[in-house]
Order: structure tokens, then sequence, then C-alpha cells
């Protein structure tokens, strides 16, 4: 019988990879993928859910629903809060699709209340519980109380539990045993064949406040470096610009 996977959630084109990893790795594998897409990384393909929130979590809950029907071997979660909303609903929905997987594995890549959290507890990077750059100044629902007790809950629910790398690994040393799995890159999308790389230095914006945009444009402007920026492109105009790069620039907010 063919094993059925279930990829729980989209983040930076993280899914995407293990849904292209996994039909690579055997396509007998018959995978589904519950996801309304990536805004920060222009991945959703329909304008309309993109537009709106409501519609987008209606169309997540529509999926959750769906799926959770169904009977799967793996369910491969990118976090606790796929389904962006109150946590009664995220309670429920991840109950119902916990229940369909035999095994259920997350594979923390983004930043859930734990990552809020525990992050800086023990160095020098002031708690805003949540970068307020990124939400209007706003602290970020998963920084809640409510929403960091699930998302203890949610991790003993876990058969396994791996991180993307130190950046995520550390926030849950106090809490769990886990293991790095370096992040899944679709490798053929990044075959170049462009010998004159036009772009020097590179910087796309995401989430300015998560990534340290301020710290990095500064640092570049003191080495007399011009970068070409970019903002809210598609993954596809990604790749494309990555393929032209010599020196890209992603993150400057790290402990590692």
């Amino acid at each position: 019988m063919n094993k059925r996977v279930l990829i729980i959630g989209e983040y930076s084109a993280v899914g995407l990879a293990f849904l292209r990893g996994f039909n690579d790795y055997d396509n007998s594998i018959i995978v589904d993928h519950i996801t309304e897409g990536d805004s920060y990384k222009g991945l959703t393909k329909n304008k309309f859910l993109a537009k709106s929130r409501i519609f987008s979590f209606l169309y997540l809950i529509f999926q959750g629903i769906l799926y959770s029907t169904k009977k799967y071997d793996y369910g491969l979660w990118l976090s606790p809060f796929v389904f962006k909303g109150p946590v009664l609903v995220i309670k429920i929905m991840n109950y119902l699709l916990i229940r369909a997987c035999k095994k259920n594995i997350v594979y923390n890549c983004t930043s859930d209340s734990v990552y809020w959290r525990n992050y800086n507890l023990n160095f020098n990077r002031k708690i805003l519980l949540g970068f307020l750059h990124d939400t209007d100044f706003i602290p970020h629902r998963n920084s809640k109380k409510a929403y960091y007790l699930y998302n203890l809950a949610f991790i003993k629910k876990m058969d396994h539990i791996f991180c993307a790398s130190e950046e995520y690994q550390y926030p849950y040393n106090d809490i769990c045993k886990s293991k790095i799995l370096r992040y899944p890159i679709m490798i053929n999308n990044l075959d170049s064949e462009v010998e004159i790389k036009k772009i020097k230095h590179y910087h796309g914006i995401t989430r300015p406040g998560f990534k340290g945009t301020k710290y990095i444009l500064q640092l570049l402007k003191k080495n007399g470096i011009s970068p070409y920026v970019t903002e809210k492109i598609t993954y596809k105009e990604f790749v494309e610009n990555l393929k032209k790069t010599i020196i890209y620039y992603d993150q400057f907010h790290s402990i590692f």
C-alpha cells in the first residue's frame, strides 16, 4: 500500500520543497499539502485569497476539515499555528489532523510561541514578544500566553521534533529534545546558466524587523556597498534574482 503524507503549512517555500522532495524521492508516495500560500514570499497563487485574510482563513479551515477525513501515515507540521486564528479554533483543527495521522512530526522553521518567548532569555536581545517592526508595533498573537501554553501542549503530542537550524532549536532546548534537519532547498530551481552575474550584492525584504533589514543596509552602506533591494516579490522572481546574484544577505538577527 502506498504511503500517505500530509504536509501542514507553508513558510518560505519549505512546504513546497518537502512536497517536491517526496515526489522526487518516490512518486508512489501520496502527498497532500494544506496551505493558502505564503504572502511574505508571494507564494499565494490566488490573488483574491492573498488580499482577504478572512477568505484565506476559511480556505485553510476547508482544507483542514477535508483532509481530516482521510488517513495518513505521517503528518508533517511546519508550525502549531498554521490555522491563523483563535486558540480554540487552532486546537480543534489540529486535533482533527493529528488524529488523522499515525505519526506526527513537527519541523520548526518559523517563529512560533516558543520562539517568541524563549529565544532571547539568556542573550542580549531585548524582549519584544514579537518583532514589532513587522506587526505595526502590536505584539504578535503567537506571543500571547494562551498560544504559548498551547504550543507546549502541541509539542508533547509530536512523535518526532526537528528544527531547521540552531536558530529554531535553541528556544526548545529547555523544553524537549530535538534534532536539526537542515532546510530543504529546491536545487534544480537554482541551477543557473547565467555566466555574468549582474547583481553583486542583494537583499530581499520580507520581514524587516525579523530579518534585521535596517542593520544589514547600515552595515553595507558603512562599507561602501550599494545592494540591490527588492520587497514583496514572488518566490519565482526571487529565485530568478538569485541566479544573477554573487552575494545574498538574508538575516542579521541571530545568536549564531
